[in-house]
């Protein structure tokens, strides 16, 4: 989506006196729904409360996994370009209903691949995650999300360069650089900008100058209306008609029931004797999540100081904020740098959730890949870390869900009613407006 920090969100957290983390790169906040998920699916550990879902499972590594009648429609790359979160949000939930088409997903995203090139890249994820024939066409569906007046994220910026020139009459034009290729592109962002979806345009006008084949026309997903609408349009009306058209694999399962994804990881409760890791030293970068860096990066600053600039604030609100980086040496920064802020929880609604799933706040965990996923994983948060650490500032708690969510968490509804009605409420936007919404309903 089109990503611009919103002022009057600055102004909210420095109006309630609330602690922030300060950064200087172009971020916001990522829901961490995946860690919760494994969280709940550890049935039993942490009281009677919890509901696993029917077939909610750690990730299993076995011989079959990559073999071609566990997928026979072979590997389906997804590959997302965000700023902060939103395309690749989108491109899990494809993830989760692959196997039922007969795919395997490989995900990826765009930032991986910088100063690599792109179809080297590509194949080799194929190639070490499969193993499958690389002869076969490359099946790619893009989620490409567009950042300010027009601009890529940070991380899809490399490609966007990397393929605009091999369109374009320049000494690196190729124009069969993806010859081999099919591909489709949702492209995120909103109406309320000039340069609406800008990125994803580029992307899909690109890819179809330089060899790939385009599947299904470019879909524009506008977060200014129903953004989450436009990609299950586009998901269960182009996407999947698409890539099933030649298919032999009939389709399984019924999407509109709520399913989960198998995770790639683990969650494991330690002591103290495990150590703390410097967040902002003891990760390198290309072991984290891109679009989670604002985590290892930023800085915990104090407001010392807060006065509103308007006489009156009915038509909005200007603050002059005084923040305190002198215990901060090493961060350094120019004028008219962007600014991002990170809000903690309130720790009353922390220990709400904390108490609804059986943890102590001082409880201490990692998080880990299961054995033979070590290649692709990457760090969503720094941890060793605090369930009170986790849910005050990796998790966002207080924002209504996304329908695509409300899905999610009905799966692990005990009670049959209370499943349907999440379904029925996931599935209006209507309702979803008036329920969680404007009830200003979280998690």
């Amino acid at each position: 989506m089109d990503d611009v920090t919103n002022i009057d969100n600055i102004v909210s957290i420095s109006d309630l006196e609330i602690e922030f983390r300060l950064i200087f790169i172009y971020s916001t906040i990522i829901a961490l729904f995946s860690l919760v998920y494994s969280l709940l699916t550890k049935k039993g550990d942490w009281g009677n409360e919890l509901h696993a879902p029917e077939g909610a499972e750690i990730d299993d590594i076995s011989i079959s996994e990559g073999s071609n009648e566990l997928y026979p429609n072979g590997e389906l790359m997804l590959i997302y370009g965000t700023q902060t979160g939103s395309a690749e949000v989108f491109c899990r939930q494809i993830e989760m209903e692959a196997q039922d088409h007969g795919y395997k997903p490989i995900i990826m995203d765009l930032g991986d691949c910088a100063g690599e090139d792109f179809r080297e890249y590509v194949l080799a994820q194929i190639d070490r995650d499969t193993g499958f024939d690389l002869d076969k066409p490359v099946k790619c569906a893009f989620l490409v999300s567009t950042y300010g007046e027009g601009e890529p994220p940070d991380t899809a910026l490399p490609f966007c360069e990397l393929i605009t020139a091999k369109a374009d009459d320049s000494g690196d034009r190729d124009p069969n650089y993806l010859a081999g290729f099919e591909f489709c592109v949702f492209a995120l962002g909103s109406t309320e900008y000039e340069h609406f979806a800008a990125c994803g345009k580029l992307v899909d006008q690109k890819l179809g100058m330089i060899g790939a084949h385009r599947i299904v026309p470019l879909t524009l997903g506008d977060d200014n209306q129903d953004i989450e609408g436009d990609f299950e349009e586009w998901k269960e009306k182009k996407l999947w008609p698409a890539l099933d058209r030649d298919s032999d694999a009939l389709k399984q399962g019924d999407s509109t029931e709520p399913s989960v994804a198998k995770v790639p990881f683990v969650v494991d409760f330690v002591d103290s004797s495990v150590p703390n890791v410097d967040r902002r030293r003891g990760f390198p970068a290309e072991t984290v999540v891109n679009s989670a860096r604002p985590y290892f990066e930023s800085y915990d600053c104090p407001i010392k100081k807060s006065k509103e600039l308007r006489k009156g604030i009915s038509n909005g609100s200007t603050l002059h904020i005084d923040i305190d980086i002198s215990h901060h040496l090493d961060l350094s920064y120019e004028t008219a740098d962007n600014l991002a802020v990170l809000p903690i929880n309130d720790i009353e609604k922390v220990q709400v959730v904390a108490n609804k799933l059986g943890l102590s706040l001082e409880d201490r965990f990692v998080v880990e890949p299961v054995p033979g996923k070590e290649a692709g994983f990457k760090h969503m948060f720094p941890t060793p870390c605090t369930v009170e650490e986790y849910l005050s500032r990796y998790c966002d708690i207080t924002s209504a869900p996304r329908r695509s969510e409300l899905k999610t968490l009905a799966a692990f509804a005990a009670d049959e009613g209370e499943k349907q009605q999440l379904m029925q409420i996931a599935s209006s936007v209507d309702f979803y407006h008036e329920a969680i919404v404007e009830s200003k309903v979280g998690l």
